[in-house]
């Protein structure tokens, strides 16, 4: 694991992460159900070769609720420090490990061995969430990819939604998942690779 401390959301973070499967992303790679490999693989492993021999990237699109997300999780770890006296350390990335081919940008550290995933979402999906005691499919990749990523052993999934509770909940580490997981990771870097330079060939 190599952590690069720092702010997220500027050019810095953008340019470490290019070209590497990360794990917002992770989804694109493996399903969450069954952990197998998502339809959703090949565009993301062009968007990744096009990166990487051209230096460029897709803009992705920001709504209005995703800007509230970005901009409301500083107030959101604050609560959840006030709440569970647990210190958060903030960092800007983290690779899995000296081949620097997947990594992720957790909303924090807590040491130790945990980690936070903030989201701020629709008020009707924040009551949702609390009213299902349990944390959304749909960040499962992206968790687990921390987990795995991070060697953490659980994950604090917070949703936050200005003057309401804010809701936490623990996710541990499904080891059978994570394995399946990086075993996809392995595969879609090794296609990956070839796209890159078959690109590279094309482009002489």
């Amino acid at each position: 694991m190599i952590i690069i401390k720092g702010d997220q959301q500027t050019d810095e973070w953008q340019e470490i992460r290019k070209g590497i499967p990360t794990a917002s992303r992770f989804s694109e790679i493996i399903t969450p159900a069954k952990g197998e490999l998502s339809k959703s693989s090949e565009g993301y492993m062009k968007e990744l070769a096009a990166s990487r021999v051209w230096g460029v990237r897709e803009e992705s699109y920001t709504s209005y609720h995703m800007q509230n997300g970005i901009d409301r999780e500083a107030q959101a770890r604050l609560e959840y420090q006030a709440l569970t006296l647990i210190e958060v350390e903030q960092v800007r990335f983290i690779y899995a490990d000296d081949r620097m081919d997947r990594g992720c940008s957790p909303d924090g550290l807590v040491y130790d061995p945990g980690l936070i995933e903030i989201k701020s979402p629709k008020l009707k999906t924040h009551v949702g969430y609390i009213l299902s005691d349990g944390y959304p499919r749909e960040y499962k990749c992206q968790i687990q990819g921390e987990l795995y990523i991070c060697e953490r052993e659980w994950c604090d999934f917070i949703s936050y939604f200005p003057g309401t509770d804010l809701y936490i909940k623990r996710v541990y580490r499904d080891e059978k998942f994570i394995k399946k997981l990086a075993e996809a990771i392995d595969q879609f870097n090794e296609q990956l690779n070839e796209l890159v330079s078959k690109l590279k060939q094309e482009a002489l």
